[in-house]
């Protein structure tokens, strides 16, 4: 049986830490593979991010139930809700939940997955254009970026498992980082 190592246990250890300052516990059960940045600066710009959320809320973060997958690349932080249920079974306030979160949390990019090969379009995307335009979350349309993948400003992603599930998270992560790269370079 694999067990963790003394730095594994650290930084899980730091990132329960940092979560917990800014108001967010994290619930029952081990969470393995916690990923911290390791120089302070990025240390930093991630208590940045994450203490938005905070001030936000007042000492919890709404949005009710909780954050599938929260991680950090290239000192960005991510956010990915998964939705396991067929479109037609996912109703507009759990839309309206991961809305919430994202603007609790504030992260650099955020993913809506539903974990299924139908389309999405006649149902899930018109109750996201509800609930962001209901939460008053920037402007921007949502668009077809190829097949089930919709993004909005290249920072807010909507995608299914069709063709390919690691596929289409590439596809949005690798958009992302390009819209970022070209912004940061001033060259869009």
């Amino acid at each position: 049986m694999a067990t963790e190592g003394p730095s594994e246990a650290a930084a899980e250890r730091q990132v329960r830490y940092a979560l917990r300052r800014r108001g967010i516990r994290c619930g029952p059960g081990r969470h393995l593979g916690a990923i911290i940045p390791r120089s302070a600066l990025r240390r930093d710009a991630l208590y940045e991010l994450l203490k938005r959320a905070l001030h936000r809320r007042q000492r919890a973060v709404g949005g009710g139930g909780d954050y599938d997958v929260v991680g950090v690349a290239e000192g960005t932080l991510l956010y990915v809700e998964v939705k396991s249920s067929a479109p037609r079974n996912i109703e507009q306030r759990q839309i309206g939940a991961f809305v919430e979160r994202v603007a609790a949390l504030a992260p650099n990019m955020a993913v809506l997955l539903n974990d299924t090969q139908l389309r999405m379009l006649d149902k899930l995307i018109p109750a996201l254009r509800t609930e962001l335009r209901r939460h008053q979350l920037g402007g921007g349309s949502l668009r077809r970026v190829q097949g089930e993948i919709f993004s909005r400003g290249d920072r807010l992603f909507v995608t299914n498992s069709e063709p390919d599930l690691v596929g289409n998270l590439g596809t949005c992560l690798a958009r992302f980082f390009r819209a970022r790269s070209l912004t940061s370079t001033g060259a869009r």
